[in-house]
């Protein structure tokens, strides 16, 4: 692939400039970009302002091209964790009832997360093309 490149690179840049240009492209984060750009070739992606993954909805923070990362933001339903006794039905715990199952961590003792009805937001990074579902 680099011999591609460097052909393709000696359109636009003598062979006595092509060892400093390829030294500056392999030094960027994003040497594809890079080279997209020096040829004059490169066409910035359209991010999209959200995009949905696993039933989750991603809100776009920022891009970053040359690192190739998105920072997103997306909602979590909170839950409660604690131990309940491997007998209790799970299915009767809620979030009004739960303090009557708890328990310290037993032999008997199993872990159970329950949901609180409260949502947050947390956030996370990813690739462009994977924003993109790619």
């Amino acid at each position: 692939m680099e011999n591609i490149i460097k052909v393709a690179l000696l359109s636009k840049f003598s062979a006595e400039a092509l060892p400093s240009v390829m030294e500056v492209i392999n030094a960027t984060p994003n040497p594809l970009m890079a080279t997209e750009i020096l040829l004059g070739t490169y066409e910035q992606p359209e991010i999209p302002e959200t995009t949905v993954y696993k039933d989750k909805v991603r809100t776009l923070k920022s891009v970053d091209y040359w690192l190739d990362q998105v920072h997103y933001t997306y909602e979590v339903a909170e839950t409660k964790g604690f131990y309940i006794h491997e007998d209790t039905d799970k299915d009767q715990v809620t979030i009004e009832n739960y303090k009557e199952f708890m328990i310290d961590r037993t032999q008997n003792a199993v872990w159970i997360n329950i949901p609180t009805g409260k949502t947050s937001i947390s956030s996370s990074y990813c690739s462009i093309d994977s924003w993109l579902n790619k």
